[in-house]
């Protein structure tokens, strides 16, 4: 039986700009290495979206300027931009919290993310959160191995 892809929540700073790392000639972060593999897989096995301080409280401007200043030129389609759609959610005065208030655990998800989330989340839930290091270059491909182990583990098609 087919089942539903999982939902996976995609944060930018940290994910997929390297932090701490060389900056760019114009004083931008760097695109993470492996962002083009990791989106195209990322698309194709989950439903994504964006949980990131590049989208919330409605502004889609922003989102946008990362397809065009980061995304575009490292030769991701704009087919697989599309298809992650932005979470929206609020900042009120805590990020972590309002990310993490902004969806609901009891939905089958998994958020990608640089921020500790140990002390916000139960027990139970901590293994959908998987925190990259947001200064190491190369985390991307190990990110898409556990993705590709969660896909494998729940048998989930493509489609």
């Amino acid at each position: 039986m087919k089942q539903t892809r999982s939902i996976l929540y995609i944060d930018v700073d940290g994910v997929l700009l390297v932090h701490g790392g060389t900056l760019s000639k114009d004083g931008r972060p760097q695109l993470r290495p492996y962002t083009k593999e990791f989106l195209e897989y990322a698309t194709e096995h989950f439903q994504c979206r964006w949980l990131t301080g590049w989208h919330y409280n409605y502004e889609w401007s922003r989102i946008e300027e990362l397809y065009e200043v980061y995304l575009k030129p490292a030769g991701i389609d704009r087919r697989t931009f599309s298809n992650i759609i932005p979470h929206d959610w609020n900042f009120i005065s805590d990020l972590l919290l309002d990310k993490l208030n902004s969806f609901s655990l009891d939905e089958d998800s998994y958020v990608i993310d640089d921020l500790l989330w140990e002390r916000r989340v139960p027990p139970t839930f901590r293994h959908r959160f998987i925190k990259i290091h947001p200064s190491r270059p190369n985390e991307l491909k190990r990110i898409v191995k556990i993705l590709k182990r969660i896909v494998d583990a729940k048998g989930f098609d493509a489609q």
